[in-house]
């Protein structure tokens, strides 16, 4: 129970998932200068409340996951940190020296591109589940399953283009920095599967809906 505690409400833990150490724990940070006591926790509920609802946590979890499956196909380790007042998350590699050093850019590319593709794969699963079962659930669930994944497919593109554009530290970021035969590689498996994607959906809501 405590690591759906941890998926579901983003509940303080740390535990050991096929082999990879996953930590869900709040950062600890300083508010905005002035801001009143009464309007930080106003901000802290209503934020919680939007993660929960949007299943955030969940969504986190399915993207860091990737990185961290991937990694440990290429005999890497690395450990998973998602922190709960902000549901950022990261995956780190374990092993001691530069990551560009360690990883390689093949490798770096396909550990870093599993991330949004793992957490795309998730959200279109609870799409076509939410479809498929749509007379056998409540309408609440059916929307909930519905706009979260619809948030996180969308979050996800926005995040991809944002990286890109950058050039930051952020998965596509980084393998913008790598070079564009690896970057063109890793949008054109992207766009793949939401092409993929989309064309599911669209059967399932043609048979079901």
């Amino acid at each position: 129970m405590s690591l759906i505690n941890s998926l579901v409400f983003g509940s303080e833990g740390s535990y050991s998932i096929l082999g990879i150490p996953v930590t869900f724990h709040k950062e600890s940070r300083a508010g905005l200068p002035n801001q009143s006591p009464v309007i930080k926790l106003v901000t802290e509920y209503f934020n919680k409340f939007y993660y929960i609802i949007s299943q955030e946590y969940l969504n986190a979890f399915m993207h860091e996951m990737g990185h961290a499956l991937t990694a440990k196909l290429f005999s890497l380790n690395s450990k998973i940190v998602i922190l709960t007042n902000s549901c950022n998350s990261e995956t780190r590699l374990t092993s001691a020296g530069p990551w560009k050093d360690i990883v390689g850019p093949w490798k770096g590319t396909v550990i870093l591109a599993s991330g949004p593709m793992s957490s795309l794969a998730f959200s279109t699963c609870k799409l076509a589940l939410a479809i498929i079962l749509k007379n056998y659930i409540p309408p609440l669930i059916f929307l909930v399953l519905n706009i979260s994944s619809l948030i996180c497919i969308a979050r996800e593109l926005i995040f991809v283009c944002n990286s890109i554009s950058r050039k930051d530290t952020r998965d596509y970021g980084l393998i913008a920095q790598q070079g564009n035969i690896y970057l063109a590689l890793a949008i054109a498996a992207l766009l793949t599967e939401y092409i993929l994607a989309a064309f599911i959906v669209n059967n399932l809501i043609s048979s079901y809906l």
